[in-house]
């Protein structure tokens, strides 16, 4: 502190100093001329010492004023911060009360949507808030809705929150921690909790919106489902279940009660047999490893039409029984609401009667994943073309396409679209593995690939990505028989494609006249340096465009500068002589070599200028660079 205040009066001597000397400066030349007397002091150091006097005095005004203003924008902020940290308890009781019941919101809405991940009991925010401060706990006691949710099956705990949530409607989860004993156990306790609670549920089940039950024997919750509960929306049955010698499900005969509010019905490693009537006017149908001893893909198309009005449908891993005598609908059935079809790692027969068997609108999204056998292609997924349009008719407005031949190890993955207004996603979603009996691996992507405008129609298709297309997967025949089914193909884009495909782009049958935008991702020498993946000449890439006179814009991704430099125009040499677009991201190009090519461009071309040049991550692309291209070309972008 003594060192901070000797500083403060440095400073403030050095101001007083500065303020005289500038004082002395401007009387110095008066005094040169005043007469002084032996023995007396001269009028001259009189006016000095008073001009001292004055300064001092002016130099406390100031500092006074700077510290008077110093204080009052201090004092300003403290306020301001002060007003910021006001005690959460100094809020009116009812922003108490929207603050709760948000974090109640929000507390639901998060145990929505990590339904599938196996989590342990869920907080309770009535609870936990009444036990805060003695205003927390009577504001929580006089709000309902943080009482709708019964997370623990103790009976006092349920008797609270039936009796403090009055008559509005209830969320019941009650998730046990599974243990791996619980198959010897005569009974958990937990278990023994909610055969205790069931009496005092089911005098509420008319009250019941959404029953959540994780890892708990069926035979201790099943007593609940003896009560008419007209308002449950939702039904949530999963357990997990570490043995593969025991299968869970409840008897039809269970559901004596009345759900007929039910709209939401998700079932893992849980089985309840399709004859129980549960599985009626539902938006939301969710099985997960289940498997139906009884019930076959048959009976599960039977009750499909009990709900209209289905939204999502989603099977994964689920077995049905097989019998020689399975009777299928002799129409579709008509599921005009149906949003998205999930069918995941199932046999495919399976997934091929079921889409066969349906008529959904041409919006509906198809999710199939899963692995292929041996002969065994898209002709065992997708119905016929001529079944289409009474079964999938969005099937045959597909105008944009991406496959990839490795998606990961041993796996392809198709996805379709269509330019519509009403479609957000793909319309069709393959992702197909090979079965380790299945001879060639890589033959799961060829069998898939060459069905493409054949068993899938592409009558409309417009754009087309293809990734990894490498000699290991299909040759150059295959390649050319698969693109020459797509006469419109607009847009082309190839992510890591193997020099003997590019070649044949542009010659024959292959001549993709309506061709007018051409995309090339990852040709570097790094990544395309196995014997699969042979990379392209500059000779071989410039004999390609050199066949392509119809492409506008072309795009480069991470590519080699050596391809970019055969676009350099000649008096003899016009690649791409209609190209007015060119994009470059994460290119290793430099200014000697782009600046050139873009002079090229406005100087030898035949029919378009080169007016548009995007430049983006390329490290050796400068502002400056950026700049001495715009006053060649209409307008150069960059991010």
């Amino acid at each position: 502190m003594e060192t901070f205040a000797e500083r403060q009066e440095q400073l403030m001597l050095d101001l007083v100093e500065h303020m005289a000397s500038e004082s002395q400066a401007v009387m110095e030349p008066a005094l040169l001329h005043t007469e002084v007397h032996d023995n007396a002091p001269s009028n001259s150091t009189l006016r000095l010492s008073s001009r001292r006097l004055q300064v001092l005095g002016q130099a406390r005004d100031h500092i006074i004023k700077i510290i008077g203003r110093f204080v009052e924008n201090q004092k300003s902020q403290l306020a301001l911060q002060h007003k910021q940290l006001v005690p959460f308890d100094r809020l009116p009781n009812e922003l108490h009360t929207i603050i709760f019941e948000l974090v109640q919101t929000s507390t639901i809405a998060s145990i929505e949507e990590g339904e599938d991940n196996d989590t342990g009991n869920v907080l309770h925010i009535g609870w936990c808030l009444s036990r805060v401060s003695r205003l927390w706990r009577q504001i929580a006691l006089r709000t309902p809705r943080l009482w709708t949710l019964i997370s623990m099956p103790a009976p006092e705990f349920v008797d609270a929150c039936l009796s403090r949530s009055q008559d509005l409607p209830v969320d019941i989860m009650l998730k046990a921690e599974l243990r791996g004993d619980i198959y010897r156990d005569p009974v958990t306790q937990y278990e023994a909790e909610v055969q205790k609670s069931t009496p005092l549920l089911l005098t509420h089940a008319a009250r019941w919106r959404a029953l959540v039950v994780a890892d708990i024997r069926p035979k201790y919750y099943a007593p609940l489902f003896a009560g008419a509960a007209p308002r449950m929306e939702k039904l949530d049955l999963k357990i997990a279940n570490k043995d593969d010698h025991y299968e869970w499900y409840i008897l039809p005969k269970a559901f004596c009660g009345t759900l007929s509010g039910l709209r939401e019905l998700r079932l893992k490693d849980m089985s309840i047999p399709l004859s129980s009537g549960i599985y009626k006017n539902l938006v939301k149908l969710s099985l997960k490893f289940v498997t139906f001893a009884e019930d076959t893909v048959g009976n599960f198309l039977e009750v499909l039409p009990a709900s209209p009005h289905l939204e999502i449908l989603s099977l994964w891993a689920v077995y049905f029984n097989s019998t020689a005598n399975e009777h299928f609908p002799e129409s579709p059935i008509h599921l005009p609401h149906l949003k998205e079809i999930w069918l995941d790692q199932m046999e495919l027969v399976w997934p091929d009667i079921i889409l066969n068997s349906i008529h959904i609108s041409s919006s509906t999204q198809i999710f199939v994943s899963g692995y292929l056998g041996a002969f065994q292609d898209l002709a065992d997924i997708i119905p016929p073309p001529d079944v289409l349009p009474n079964t999938i008719p969005g099937l045959l407005e597909i105008t944009d396409l991406i496959f990839n031949f490795e998606s990961k190890p041993e796996h392809c993955l198709l996805g379709c679209s269509a330019r519509t207004p009403e479609l957000r996603g793909n319309l069709l979603n393959l992702d197909f593995g090979s079965l380790p009996s299945r001879e060639g691996r890589d033959a799961v992507a060829k069998s898939v690939f060459l069905g493409l405008g054949q068993e899938l129609p592409l009558a409309e298709i417009i754009s087309v990505v293809l990734v990894h297309v490498a000699s290991n997967f299909i040759q150059a025949s295959d390649f050319i028989q698969v693109l020459s089914r797509l006469p419109h193909l607009a847009e082309l884009t190839l992510h890591y494609c193997a020099a003997p495909f590019m070649n044949t782009i542009g010659q024959g049958e292959l001549a993709l006249p309506n061709l007018t935008s051409l995309s090339f991702h990852d040709l570097v020498e790094s990544k395309m340096n196995s014997p699969h993946m042979r990379m392209p000449t500059p000779k071989e890439f410039a004999a390609m465009l050199s066949n392509l006179p119809t492409v506008q814009t072309l795009s480069f991704i991470n590519c080699s500068a050596r391809l970019i430099r055969v676009l350099t125009s000649t008096p003899t040499k016009h690649l791409c002589e209609h190209m007015s677009e060119l994009h470059l991201e994460k290119c290793d190009i430099t200014a000697k070599d782009l600046v050139p090519l873009a002079k090229s461009r406005i100087k030898w071309g035949t029919v378009a200028d080169l007016e548009t040049l995007w430049v983006c991550e390329c490290k050796a692309i400068d502002k400056a660079v950026t700049d001495e291209l715009k006053k060649i070309i209409d307008y150069v972008g960059s991010v």
